[in-house]
């Protein structure tokens, strides 16, 4: 029997409302398209960002700018929100407002930029660092009195054992990454000055009977002004130090120094004053004390009254208190930096004056330094790292081999108290 009109009456609109309830109960998101939405995405410098995110906000209607910067996607009629990202920039979020062309400018996330790390020869993102790598910034480093770079990273990275050889101002230092890899061979890693490896080796060697082997040889890289040193990177691992051959086989440090930066001239002073001074001496026999020593000794040995050590010594001479002096520490380093969009660039000068705690040890340093960079172009650009350092090295005797007992602090503990330091005559 055939339905009548009464029964088919409403279907259709039942039908639809079914549909409806459907599509929301499975979260369907339905749009009606309003038009295209054109517009631009650019950086700092005003140039074109490519591969730049662009999404309407709430849905997953986006697409991605061309290597000129410019976009182009349809935009529901209900669209109110472009989010607009890319890595390294400030996520923005822009209202639409009912327009067709939309223009964005990008700033620089500095957060983002703060965590790339130097390696080898380009850059990377701290957290695609697959290797074992300690990144230490200018404000991380040790302050103080330092007269190198090995000082400044006393202390700021894990697996890195630095000591220093000897007291006396401007000695070696002995950087080991990771514990000693060799007996015989050095285990000092390679440093890397913007981009230029430097020889750690002894600035003056030699063989000979006219030439003495000094254990503790002068710190090559004294030259470098430790305020001039922007950050330090040290590659610990193989996966890091292969660029370098067997070079970084002990592990590498990347010195990178500061430069110039946009806007006006900024003019830095940086200077300290100290003093220093031996806490303890050596507890030893005064005059008195080794006077009557050397004669209990005579006498317990059966020697004569004509054999005891006479008593016209004096007051005696504590040469520990006459080798050892109050040494003052001084630094001044004043720089200027600064440039333009196109320019910049890094000027500094520095004086640095260390007096050891014995008499006549000393180093001194005057250093120069220029950083210049200019682009020429987008693509283009030149720059030059102009250094330079005059360094005077007072050293005392130090005593080796056979001859370990010569140096100047030995002789003071084993020298004889009852003898003067100057003659009848005054020499």
């Amino acid at each position: 029997m055939p339905p009548s009109k009464g029964n088919l009456k409403g279907k259709p609109i039942l039908f639809t409302l079914l549909i409806v309830a459907l599509l929301n109960f499975c979260n369907f998101p339905i749009y009606a398209q309003s038009g295209n939405i054109t517009g631009k995405v650019t950086g700092e410098n005003g140039e074109g960002l490519p591969g730049v995110t662009v999404l309407i906000k709430g849905t997953n209607i986006g697409t991605a700018t061309d290597a000129a910067g410019n976009f182009s996607l349809d935009a529901p009629s209900n669209a109110g929100t472009l989010i607009v990202s890319f890595i390294g920039y400030v996520t923005q979020e822009v209202a639409i407002n009912n327009r067709t062309t939309i223009n964005v400018a990008l700033a620089s996330d500095a957060k983002a930029l703060e965590e790339v790390v130097v390696v080898g020869y380009g850059t990377v993102k701290k957290s695609d660092v697959t290797g074992a790598v300690v990144s230490l910034k200018a404000s991380e480093l040790t302050p103080g009195a330092n007269v190198n770079v090995q000082q400044l990273m006393q202390g700021r990275a894990s697996g890195v054992q630095i000591s220093q050889r000897s007291g006396e101002p401007g000695s070696a230092m002995s950087v080991k990454i990771r514990g000693a890899s060799s007996i015989s061979a050095g285990n000092d890693p390679l440093y890397v000055i913007d981009g230029l490896p430097v020889n750690d080796g002894a600035p003056v060697s030699g063989t000979g009977a006219n030439f003495t082997a000094n254990p503790n040889p002068r710190n090559p890289l004294n030259s470098l002004n430790p305020t001039d040193i922007e950050s330090i990177e040290i590659l610990k691992d193989a996966s890091a130090t292969a660029i370098y051959g067997s070079r970084g086989a002990n592990g590498v440090v990347l010195i990178t120094t500061k430069r110039g930066a946009s806007g006006s001239v900024k003019v830095n002073y940086n200077g300290y004053y100290g003093i220093q001074k031996v806490a303890n001496s050596v507890d030893v026999l005064n005059a008195q004390e080794y006077h009557d020593v050397l004669n209990a000794i005579i006498e317990a040995g059966g020697g004569s009254a004509g054999e005891r050590v006479a008593d016209n010594f004096g007051a005696g001479t504590d040469w520990q208190s006459d080798i050892f002096q109050t040494a003052s520490t001084q630094s001044h380093d004043l720089s200027f930096s600064g440039g333009n969009t196109n320019s910049k660039y890094y000027v500094s000068l520095g004086y640095f004056d260390q007096e050891g705690v014995v008499l006549n040890s000393s180093t001194t340093r005057y250093s120069a330094r220029i950083n210049f960079e200019n682009a020429i172009s987008k693509k283009y650009a030149f720059g030059i790292n102009l250094a330079s350092s005059y360094i005077k090295d007072n050293i005392n005797s130090f005593g080796t081999g056979i001859n370990e007992q010569g140096g100047a602090l030995y002789s003071a503990i084993y020298y004889d108290p009852t003898a003067p330091i100057y003659t009848s005559t005054g020499e």
